[in-house]
């Protein structure tokens, strides 16, 4: 197939195949879309998320940073980028990618979970960076309602005293931000 429908024909192949559960052929359809357009970042997002589905994590995330290159505005291949960047074992530059899809999207379910968890794994002093920003922006009134998926990034914790700038973990233990 060529001319100018190619790649959206070869890409929507590969869209069959993967639902079809041949990843294989999914993944063969998806690269010949990308060879018909380097810059098809839908044909890219795809193929990321296939491979992401079949483990390899390293090749998802190549996919998806070409998914970016062709549209730095996509926050669901900002997200899925986290995630497997996540599964590297790469957490610093997962959360990069997780809070530049939010900053696309505020509304978004998954990165706000994905992005405690990985904010959980650092140490303290990382935590109470995060909480300090966000509790800034509480004070600040950024102008628009806190998303209701904010909520599930800081719903472990009780605000004790925001002027004061103190809060507590469920355990008790307050922190001074």
């Amino acid at each position: 197939i060529n001319g100018i429908y190619a790649q959206s024909i070869k890409n929507d192949f590969g869209i069959i195949h993967q639902k079809l559960g041949q990843r294989a052929e999914a993944t063969r359809r998806f690269q010949l879309a990308v060879e018909a357009n380097p810059r098809f970042s839908t044909a890219w997002f795809n193929l990321g998320s296939n491979y992401f589905q079949n483990g390899e994590w390293e090749r998802a995330a190549a996919s998806f940073r070409a998914a970016i290159a062709g549209n730095a505005r996509s926050e669901e291949a900002w997200g899925a980028l986290g995630w497997a960047l996540e599964n590297c074992g790469d957490d610093r530059e997962a959360v990069v990618c997780f809070r530049r899809a939010l900053e696309l999207d505020p509304g978004l379910l998954v990165v706000p979970v994905r992005l405690a968890d990985l904010l959980a794994r650092f140490s303290r002093a990382h935590v109470v960076g995060a909480l300090r920003a966000v509790v800034g922006e509480l004070r600040a009134g950024v102008g628009q309602p806190v998303p209701p998926t904010a909520e599930k990034v800081i719903s472990s914790f009780v605000v004790t005293d925001t002027a004061a700038g103190m809060i507590c973990s469920p355990e008790g233990a307050k922190l001074v931000i």
